[in-house]
């Protein structure tokens, strides 16, 4: 006993916490209003502690004093013109700022503001989630209101670990192992619930993985109780875990799946077309129960940043139409630059905001093409990267997942570390395999009860083959790919063996989503124009179509010209329309 004695005081000391049953998100406790293609959201950041964590931290530190006194003061003295703008946009769910790391007793201020527009959001419908920080803490407020909260910190060498590196002084990193400081977020928890918050969500989630889930299953059993007790909802759960597939299963704690990984704004930039949310999204959905709704942020746009930026019309629309048409939401994020516009009605912001409104009212108005929509697919793609990080070893991935969504290859994908989680309804004609994944007899066995009898499976031409169902691409075709973005005789050897629900789209920088509306027992095509300018003519061949569809289409858009469309040939074997003058999105609801 003497020998753990040491160890026995070292735990009570430090108050480690160890795991126990981790929880498990349950569809039933997804409210109807958060379901895919029923919401429209938005990050409303801000208030007085907002304010002041701007001026702490790399991303903020630049804001002009206007900037920074709009942010404190959204809640109060611009909080009618607020959500004034959020019923204009029809946007139905936000997030604001309930805890971001300052001291329960600093954040008091906040939370009443908080409360307030909560209420008055309520009173219009507006669905709203507190934002919490899971592991930040502004280390001078909180040693001195919260003296014992010195333990709580994360220390690396012996030495306080900063949030987001050394530049960013204020800010320390708590260890969410430490009981002391697992308590003090349940407290915040247990306060939001009270004010009457219809979702949480957790930020700077720098932290062990472990540790995390263990956290997260204690405040969703909190949200179970505190459901029972008062007979309200439960509110919904979300964090922002990021896409390492390592730590990709903290959401299966979670009803939804939120992301900040938008690396531009969509749209051609020089000589580059930018459709990498694309992956993204597909990469989610292939991880991920398909139930759960996703959303995501595009924190760098592609002249600078969202704080310090305004998107063009284009990139608005072309950004709200992206997310919807390959099954997800934008969550903008408006802090900065452009919240401070849009209070001051400059005209740059109410533009942009014009055309955010005018597709959400889209979206809003034919909901019923959206909610609950799922890809079209008979191709399967593995990966084995995090699609956030690229690098030589995981560029080739990217390029080659790219080059299927220009080419408007409707496919899945899936995470070899996750492929045993992998759960479809679907038999896939075709399955890519990156050279980066050597597939083992495990692999290949599970994968087949998602094949069809004459699926192929699509190698390296040095991967093994242990039968006829394995096809080999090339070297070169590779080489193409990593070093142009495309390989012709690849995407001609994948439409091949796919066979079925292909889309062919004449044009350049346009491309095509075909999702089925499973409440509706409905196929839409969704076509999107990257370039900036507006096609005049756009033959899409639907000859590959599996569900065979008759002459009577519709055709719908939200742009300001008039985009029509019609059956330019139309036989058995043969499916072709035109679409004319194209702006930036078009929504073909097959019959």
């Amino acid at each position: 006993m003497k020998r753990y004695l040491p160890i026995i005081l070292i735990l009570f000391i430090t108050g480690l916490s160890f795991a126990g049953d981790i929880y498990t998100a349950k569809e039933k406790d997804l409210p109807d209003w958060a379901r895919q293609g029923k919401f429209r959201f938005l990050r409303v950041d801000g208030g007085r502690i907002e304010a002041i964590k701007a001026s702490f931290t790399a991303w903020g530190a630049g804001f002009s004093e206007e900037e920074k006194d709009v942010l404190w003061h959204v809640y109060d003295r611009h909080g009618e013109d607020m959500i004034r703008y959020l019923k204009q946009a029809h946007i139905d769910w936000i997030w604001i700022t309930w805890s971001n790391g300052f001291s329960l007793k600093e954040e008091s201020e906040n939370r009443a503001l908080c409360k307030h527009f909560l209420e008055l959001c309520h009173q219009d419908n507006i669905k709203v989630t507190a934002y919490l920080s899971l592991s930040n803490m502004f280390w001078h407020n909180m040693f001195i209101d919260e003296p014992q909260s010195i333990n709580w910190v994360q220390l690396r060498d012996g030495m306080p670990v900063n949030y987001g590196g050394p530049h960013n002084i204020e800010r320390y990193l708590a260890d969410i192992n430490n009981q002391g400081w697992r308590d003090y977020i349940k407290e915040r928890v247990q306060l939001a619930f009270e004010a009457g918050f219809d979702a949480l969500f957790f930020d700077n989630l720098q932290n062990e993985k472990e540790g995390m889930k263990t956290m997260f299953s204690e405040i969703q059993e909190m949200a179970v109780d505190f459901a029972k007790k008062t007979g309200k909802p439960k509110p919904v759960l979300f964090v922002n875990v990021h896409l390492n597939p390592e730590r990709l299963d903290v959401n299966e704690i979670c009803e939804a799946v939120w992301n900040e990984y938008g690396r531009s704004t969509p749209g051609v930039w020089g000589d580059v077309w930018w459709v990498d949310n694309i992956r993204k999204t597909r990469y989610i959905k292939g991880d991920l129960p398909v139930w759960k709704p996703q959303f995501y942020d595009i924190p760098i746009t592609y002249r600078g940043t969202r704080e310090t930026d305004i998107y063009t019309p284009k990139e608005e629309k072309l950004s709200v139409a992206e997310a919807v048409a390959f099954g997800s939401t934008l969550a903008r994020n408006i802090e900065g630059l452009f919240l401070k516009s849009l209070i001051k009605k400059e005209q740059q912001a109410l533009t942009a905001w014009e055309y955010m409104s005018q597709y959400n009212a889209f979206t809003h108005e034919n909901e019923h093409l959206y909610v609950d929509a799922q890809p079209v697919s008979h191709v399967l793609v593995l990966t084995k990267f995090d699609p956030l990080v690229i690098d030589e070893t995981s560029l080739l991935d990217a390029k080659l997942q790219d080059m299927l969504s220009r080419a408007s290859i409707q496919y899945d994908m899936v995470t070899i570390q996750r492929l045993r989680q992998f759960e479809r309804d679907k038999k896939y004609k075709a399955v890519v395999v990156p050279p980066s994944i050597e597939l083992t007899k495990n692999d290949i066995n599970y994968l087949k009860q998602f094949l069809s009898d004459d699926a192929r499976i699509l190698v390296s031409e040095s991967h093994e083959k242990s039968d006829d169902r394995f096809v080999s691409y090339s070297e070169n075709e590779m080489q193409d790919i990593y070093e142009n973005g495309k390989s012709m005789s690849f995407l001609g050897k994948l439409t091949s063996l796919a066979q079925s629900d292909l889309v062919h789209i004449d044009q350049p920088y346009v491309l095509a989503s075909l999702m089925e509306v499973p409440a509706q027992k409905q196929r839409v095509l969704h076509i999107l124009n990257y370039d900036n300018r507006i096609v005049d003519q756009v033959t899409v061949d639907l000859s590959g179509l599996t569900k065979k569809t008759g002459t009577d289409i519709r055709v719908l858009s939200p742009d300001d010209v008039q985009t029509s469309a019609s059956v330019s040939e139309s036989g058995s074997d043969s499916m072709k329309l035109i679409i004319q003058n194209l702006d930036t999105y078009a929504v073909i609801v097959l019959k």
